[in-house]
């Protein structure tokens, strides 16, 4: 008798943890629901507002992601870094990537809520870090801030861009969550993109203000390649 008795009260608690753990995740559901849901409808906000600002900022950042020649000099007349509309844009990208991580990791069952918002914080803070300030910083022990002016320039262009594009796919994205893989793929091709496109270009005018070899594969080596590298291996490591 004591033995049913043990036997009933496992298969009980079992189904009240199962029944709890998916009440959880209908409860995560609903909150990521309706957090991306309002996100989604500021990023768009966000972009609506900077083309009113500047109704040829599309057809500007499109050209100037491909300029190479007279770049500060195009920069400075179609599109000024400090303007509201430029910081719109520059916002919009660490919300739409704010948006994507947070898709991406709210399907891993084995993360608590907690940590699928916080590793979905530090992808952008991290991208934009080491994206610009890595720049800042090497202009700043090479003592040739001026000659990595350009590439600095260029690294937020790219990320306004690459903030449209994925403000695009988020939308497809929530709205078409059967395509969840493709959806995927796509964002991964942004991100790989946007990474190889900006070192090429910025290498190409570092070239074009007279920046050597030596301080070129300097920075490289140690301010990207190896927080590339070390962010796979905690990637690949953790999850």
């Amino acid at each position: 008798m004591s033995g049913i008795l043990l036997q009933s009260f496992s298969d009980l608690a079992k189904e009240s943890s199962l029944s709890g753990n998916q009440l959880l995740y209908e409860l995560r559901d609903t909150g990521s629901t309706e957090l991306i849901s309002i996100l989604i409808l500021l990023s768009i906000t966000m972009i609506a507002i900077s083309r009113l600002l500047n109704n040829q900022v599309f057809f500007t950042l499109t050209r100037l992601i491909f300029k190479f020649q007279n770049f500060e000099e195009s920069l400075k007349e179609t599109h000024r870094l400090g303007s509201v509309s430029s910081m719109l844009l520059l916002f919009n990208f660490g919300m739409a990537m704010f948006i994507s991580a947070y898709l991406i990791f709210n399907e891993a069952d084995q993360i608590f809520v907690g940590e699928v918002f916080l590793f979905s914080l530090l992808l952008p803070v991290f991208l934009i870090i080491w994206m610009t300030y890595g720049l800042l910083l090497a202009g700043f022990l090479s003592g040739k801030y001026n000659a990595l002016r350009s590439p600095f320039q260029n690294t937020i262009v790219i990320l306004q861009f690459s903030g449209i594009l994925l403000a695009a796919l988020n939308f497809i994205w929530y709205l078409n969550p059967e395509y969840y893989t493709i959806c995927l793929r796509i964002f991964y091709a942004v991100l790989i993109g946007l990474i190889i496109y900006r070192l090429f270009k910025n290498v190409i005018l570092g070239f074009a203000n007279k920046i050597s070899w030596y301080y070129i594969i300097l920075y490289l080596c140690t301010l990207e390649i190896l927080p590339i590298w070390l962010g796979y291996y905690y990637l690949n490591v953790n999850f």
